[in-house]
């Protein structure tokens, strides 16, 4: 069952890293990589996780105190994709020489001020030069640095127009081109001498194709990998970074300077607003 989500938690009792474990004999180095070995072969990974370092303590005190972290979470691609901003926290030790895992999804809220990124696969569109050419804007008054900075920003309103309704969304294209084509290939195996409907089947093919590479070309700049040649059709691939870089970008809870606990992300966002608006704002 290797395409369902699979999410494998406990207490392992081994560590991967030395530094995660303080006190007593340092860890072998053969168990670690047997640990490591292990969650590979069942291509899993290591869920990020908030809150304390260490998972198990021995309860000792002074030169005999352990600290180790022996408790995690692994999770496959398919739970990240399917749980999207799933993580887990590592509670107090309280009664116990084990710390609990809260695990959770966290929603991640769409930003408002989210920044213009030009999408390359833009530039694979037919209409997509003369597009350029007629939303360049012919004049503008003021310094040349004024005009164009007051140009690229009518530029990005304009294309950020045209990408919705002209380029449109790409995941919806390549259903789309993947249906057109297998219609077609249906044709053209109904009535192989047909030359229309082979004809036909090439110019569906061809946008399919097209859309696959659209879709490979903008995962592959979300994700930031350079390694990506022609049109991979494995967008999984690079979605997974993308997904897991904005689980860790976020902010679950933060402690306020009054050791208040805040778990909201809209009272989150309103406290660090707040909080450098005090420090910095010029009061008159």
């Amino acid at each position: 069952m290797p395409n369902l989500p699979w999410v494998v938690l406990g207490d392992f009792n081994v560590v991967l890293h030395n530094d995660e474990k303080k006190g007593g004999l340092p860890p072998r180095r053969s168990s670690m990589l047997e640990f490591l070995n292990w969650y590979n072969n069942c291509d899993l990974q290591p869920s990020d996780h908030v809150g304390l370092k260490y998972t198990w303590c021995n309860n000792q005190h002074g030169s005999g105190r352990i600290l180790a972290r022996l408790d995690r979470v692994f999770y496959n691609q398919a739970w990240i994709q399917k749980f999207g901003g799933w993580r887990y926290k590592v509670g107090s030790r309280e009664g116990s020489d084990h710390a609990p895992l809260l695990g959770a999804v966290a929603h991640i809220p769409r930003p408002h001020n989210v920044p213009f990124r030009f999408n390359q696969a833009w530039t694979s569109h037919k209409e997509f030069k003369d597009f350029m050419k007629c939303s360049w804007p012919s004049f503008v008054e003021g310094s040349p640095i004024f005009r164009m900075n007051k140009k690229l920003r009518m530029l990005k309103e304009s294309l950020k127009t045209w990408n919705i309704s002209v380029f449109g969304n790409i995941e919806q294209a390549v259903n789309k081109a993947q249906a057109g084509f297998a219609l077609a290939q249906a044709e053209a195996d109904n009535d192989p001498t047909n030359d229309r409907c082979k004809t036909e089947m090439e110019e569906k093919e061809e946008a399919l194709l097209l859309a696959r590479k659209n879709i490979s070309t903008f995962w592959k700049m979300k994700s930031k990998d350079s390694w990506l040649n022609g049109n991979d059709k494995n967008s999984l691939i690079f979605t997974e970074p993308s997904n897991k870089r904005q689980t860790n970008s976020l902010s679950l809870e933060l402690q306020t300077e009054d050791n208040v606990l805040l778990h909201s992300q809209a009272d989150i966002s309103h406290y660090i607003v707040q909080y450098y608006t005090d420090k910095f704002c010029i009061r008159r």
